[in-house]
């Protein structure tokens, strides 16, 4: 119900956007920061959200160190990019050895992850509820 609650707000404020005059310059950012998604992007939106914070230690003292890569450009982050990838590894796999297949899953079925205050990243979809896009 929240995604849609959500998709609604990004519908107003992008309509209201454009008919003030909105220019082309902004237009990326207006619409990125309004992405509509099939799901609620916020776990306190949930019933039972629980999360719990890892820290590992030296992480952030090396993230804070003149040693830390740095990317092209500000968006890029050498942690965040380094466990992404290791998140798809996970997520491909978990699929190939079809661990999803114990849960009730929805048709379709979204896999992704997600950092901090961003938007989620689909990766896979799968349960297409048809035999060509089952896994």
């Amino acid at each position: 119900m929240e995604a849609k609650r959500s998709a609604e707000r990004a519908l107003i404020f992008t309509a209201q956007s454009i008919e003030k005059g909105m220019n082309w310059q902004m237009a990326n950012s207006y619409m990125t920061s309004t992405n509509v998604l099939p799901f609620t992007n916020n776990t306190g939106d949930f019933k039972y959200q629980g999360y719990t914070q890892v820290d590992f230690q030296g992480w952030q003292e090396f993230a804070d160190s003149d040693a830390y890569p740095k990317g092209y450009s500000e968006d890029q982050d050498y942690l965040e990019g380094n466990l992404s990838i290791v998140f798809w590894r996970v997520i491909d796999r978990l699929i190939r050895e079809n661990h999803f297949s114990v849960l009730k899953m929805a048709s379709p079925f979204f896999a992704g992850y997600g950092f901090h205050d961003r938007d989620q990243v689909l990766l896979r979809i799968i349960n297409w509820g048809n035999e060509e896009g089952r896994m």
